[in-house]
């Protein structure tokens, strides 16, 4: 269980901006699932013509919730961390990149994106072993190496 936490502490990477959402959605094996979320996210986003930019936009894990309280607790001692940062976020047609840092590990990543209504809807997917989480387990039940962050953030 504990192992299970690091994991999705790991998938909230990305943005605390009014009026913004984050979700991660983590597939187990053999099977089910949960998902992770916060509505806290700090940062900005901004528009410069059709495109989208923001320095950094973060997350504190104390923020990140699955449902379950012990499952939230380990999942926020295996992030040892207290925010999950997303730096040099450039959008501009529909999809977009940046770089999370998870464990002092950074990677870049891809993701899409669509505009509704002054925010911006995203999806993207983290792979977990990148960010050395890998062997989650517990009974028998293991998280998927893939997890799904779906967001919405709102931007000036």
């Amino acid at each position: 269980m504990k192992k299970m936490m690091g994991l999705f502490v790991v998938l909230f990477l990305s943005f605390s901006v009014f009026g913004s959402e984050i979700k991660v959605a983590v597939e187990l094996s053999p099977a089910g699932s949960f998902e992770i979320k916060t509505n806290t996210v700090k940062g900005s986003l901004k528009k410069n013509g059709e495109n989208y930019i923001s320095k950094r936009i973060s997350v504190p894990t104390s923020k990140l919730s699955t449902g379950i309280e012990l499952r939230d607790k380990h999942l926020k001692e295996k992030l040892e961390t207290s925010y999950i940062h997303m730096r040099n976020i450039k959008a501009s047609g529909g999809k977009g990149t940046g770089e999370i840092e998870v464990k002092g590990i950074k990677k870049e990543v891809k993701f899409t994106y669509k505009i509704e209504n002054s925010k911006m809807n995203f999806k993207m997917n983290l792979n977990l072993p990148d960010f050395k989480i890998e062997g989650i387990k517990y009974m028998g039940v293991g998280v998927q190496d893939v997890v799904v962050v779906q967001g919405m953030i709102s931007f000036q």
